[in-house]
C-alpha cells in the first residue's frame, strides 16, 4: 500500500508559474496469507541528490520477526520476504536492508511490512470420544474400557 507522508495540495494555482510545492509518500507491501511473499528492493539517494538501484547481490535482507523469513537474491531475482507459517498479525518495520561493498556495510536501514492476516475470533475442539481417562485408571479396564486416548482436533475461526 501507499501512504502520504507529506500530502500534496488539492488544488495547484494558475500563478505564480514557479509555484512549488513538497509531497512524499511511503510504499509498504501487504501480505494477507501464510506463504505470501513480497520482493525487496533497495534504493540509494546519494548527497548531490542522485539515485540508483541497489544490486541484489549487494543487498543483504534480515526479518525482525518471527512472522517472516528473508531469502537473499541473486543476480537476476530481487531479495524476497516470506509469511511464515503461525505469523501474527502486524505492520511495522519488520525487515532490516544492509547495503554491503566488498563485505563492508555502506548503508542501512528498515522498511515497513503490513502483515494483513486475519484475526482469530474463535476456536472449537472436537474429540470423537466423550470421556477419557488415565492408562492406570481401572475404568480403563474390561469391563468398562472407557479409552485413555483420543484424537482431539482444534479448528481456529478467523475474521473475515
Amino acid at each position: 500500500s501507499v501512504s502520504w507522508i507529506t500530502q500534496p495540495p488539492s488544488t495547484v494555482p494558475a500563478t505564480p508559474a514557479d509555484f512549488s510545492f513538497t509531497a512524499s509518500s511511503q510504499i509498504a507491501q501487504e501480505l494477507k496469507l501464510e506463504g505470501d511473499s513480497a520482493g525487496v528492493y533497495g534504493y540509494a539517494t546519494f548527497s548531490d541528490g542522485t539515485s540508483s538501484v541497489i544490486a541484489s547481490t549487494d543487498l543483504v535482507v534480515t526479518s525482525l520477526t518471527d512472522s517472516l523469513y528473508a531469502i537473499q537474491g541473486g543476480v537476476s531475482q530481487p531479495a524476497k520476504v516470506n509469511i511464515a507459517f503461525g505469523a501474527i498479525y502486524g505492520c511495522d518495520e519488520l525487515v532490516r536492508l544492509e547495503w554491503k561493498v566488498c563485505d563492508l556495510v555502506v548503508a542501512s536501514d528498515t522498511a515497513p511490512v503490513f502483515l494483513n492476516l486475519p484475526l482469530p475470533i474463535g476456536l472449537t475442539i472436537t474429540s470423537p470420544q466423550a470421556r477419557l481417562t488415565s492408562p492406570v485408571d481401572q475404568s480403563s479396564q474390561a469391563p468398562v474400557s472407557v479409552k485413555t486416548s483420543a484424537t482431539i482436533t482444534a479448528t481456529v475461526d478467523y475474521d473475515s
